[in-house]
């Protein structure tokens, strides 16, 4: 008997196009997902050995950054006024992908993650990272049919 969680990470690719509004981008997204799933029984492991070359540099063989969301609750309906506060911030010497961002569903409230390795990035870097994800997300929380286009991330010389 073998007692456990196992998980099938399903990579996705997914394509930005400026003239999308936001809402249009999530429904993409979605669709990708959802397209995804019918290939949820290829294994990871399987995909990898007949994809990737022999000397791939990074320390994940198909990429370097990962997204994840878990809701443990059925869902908190609207969102309607959103507070951003505090964040989390871990760095490592070595980690399963360059950067993550991990997103958890908590009471009333989103717990989000930034973890990323300290040997690529500097935390002034990880910084700038940040308050962009955080204007995105004010943005389309503001107005879902935003274009992408327009949500226009400043970068000056304080940046990094």
């Amino acid at each position: 008997e073998v007692v456990g969680t196992f998980i099938n990470a399903l990579p996705l690719r997914q394509q930005l196009e400026e003239a999308q509004t936001f809402s249009e981008f999530l429904a993409s997204v979605r669709q990708n997902v959802l397209s995804a799933f019918d290939n949820q029984e290829y294994q990871f492991d399987q995909m990898i050995s007949e994809i990737v070359q022999p000397d791939a540099k990074s320390g994940n063989p198909i990429c370097n950054v990962h997204f994840s969301f878990s809701n443990a609750f059925e869902g908190m309906g609207e969102l309607g006024e959103m507070n951003l506060q505090n964040y989390v911030i871990e760095k490592n010497e070595t980690t399963e992908y360059e950067f993550k961002l991990e997103v958890h569903e908590e009471i009333e409230q989103f717990d989000i993650y930034f973890i990323y390795s300290s040997i690529l990035y500097e935390d002034e870097i990880m910084e700038v990272f940040m308050s962009y994800y955080f204007y995105v997300l004010m943005a389309a929380l503001e107005n879902d049919s935003v274009l992408l286009s327009d949500m226009e991330l400043e970068v000056t010389a304080d940046s990094f």
